[in-house]
C-alpha cells in the first residue's frame, strides 16, 4: 500500500511541467520562389517549440503573450485565427518545414523581430488555452 508521501510524489510528478529539450534543427522555407535551408536553435515541449532565447521565459515572444488583446472579431478574418493573433501582438507569422527525426513536417511560428524570438503556433495556441493570458474567445465555442 502506498503511503501519503509516495502518493504526493506521484501526483507531483504527474502534474509537473514537461522539461524542454533544446537542440538545433534543420528548417526549409521559400523566399522569392527560392528554397532556403537553415539551422535553427529551438526548445521543444511536446510537439510545440520556442526560440532558444525564450527557454527561460524572458523574451519578447513570451512577454507579449501576457498582454490582453481583443479577440471578438478574430474569426471574421480570412486565414488562420492564430496568424491574426500573431499580427495583433506585433509578430509576423511564418510557414516553414522543420526536420523532426528523419522527415520534414510543415509548421508555423510567430516571429518577433525586436529580439528575433518566436513561438510555434502550437505553443502559441497551448499558451492561450492554458489561460495564462486574460483573453478568451468571446462568443466562440
Amino acid at each position: 500500500m502506498l503511503n501519503k508521501t509516495k502518493i504526493f510524489l506521484l501526483l507531483f510528478i504527474m502534474n509537473a511541467p514537461l522539461a524542454m529539450e533544446c537542440k538545433t534543427v534543420d528548417i526549409e522555407y521559400r523566399f522569392n520562389k527560392n528554397k532556403i535551408e537553415e539551422k535553427l536553435p529551438v526548445c521543444f515541449k511536446d510537439t510545440s517549440f520556442i526560440s532558444n532565447n525564450c527557454k527561460d521565459n524572458n523574451c519578447h515572444a513570451i512577454n507579449v503573450l501576457k498582454e490582453p488583446i481583443d479577440k471578438t472579431d478574430l474569426f471574421s478574418f480570412v486565414g488562420s485565427p492564430l496568424f491574426e493573433v500573431c499580427r495583433r501582438l506585433g509578430g509576423e507569422p511564418k510557414l516553414f518545414d522543420i526536420k523532426l527525426n528523419k522527415d520534414f513536417e510543415s509548421s508555423a511560428y510567430c516571429l518577433f523581430k525586436k529580439d528575433s524570438s518566436f513561438v510555434s503556433l502550437d505553443y502559441f495556441n497551448e499558451y492561450l488555452e492554458e489561460g495564462k493570458k486574460d483573453i478568451s474567445l468571446a462568443g466562440q465555442q
